[in-house]
């Protein structure tokens, strides 16, 4: 049996939070909080977890898959994505809250 896995793994979602409002595609976060909130995760989330996580958003967010129609909201839903995985990357400075 090989013990190569692949890029499968088990994680398990963080819970959601109570009160939580669906984020604004024109909404760029400027906090650490903020990028998590657009992210979807917990602050306690793994770095290589947000980092997959981010792939897939963008691909499933770029604006070249949907309609036409949608095209205005694809790029600001992907902008948004991008510039939170900058501030939890580290890449571009967050706020203190």
């Amino acid at each position: 049996m090989s013990g190569w896995r692949g890029l499968h793994y088990r994680y398990d979602p963080p819970l959601p939070k109570i009160g939580k409002q669906a984020v604004d595609p024109g909404f760029l976060p400027v906090s650490l909080d903020d990028a998590h909130r657009v992210l979807n995760v917990n602050s306690g989330t793994p770095v290589h977890v947000v980092q997959k996580l981010v792939l897939c958003l963008r691909q499933a967010w770029h604006p070249d898959h949907g309609s036409s129609r949608e095209r205005a909201l694809r790029t600001a839903k992907l902008q948004q994505i991008n510039a939170a995985w900058d501030i939890v990357n580290g890449k571009r400075a967050a706020e203190r809250n």
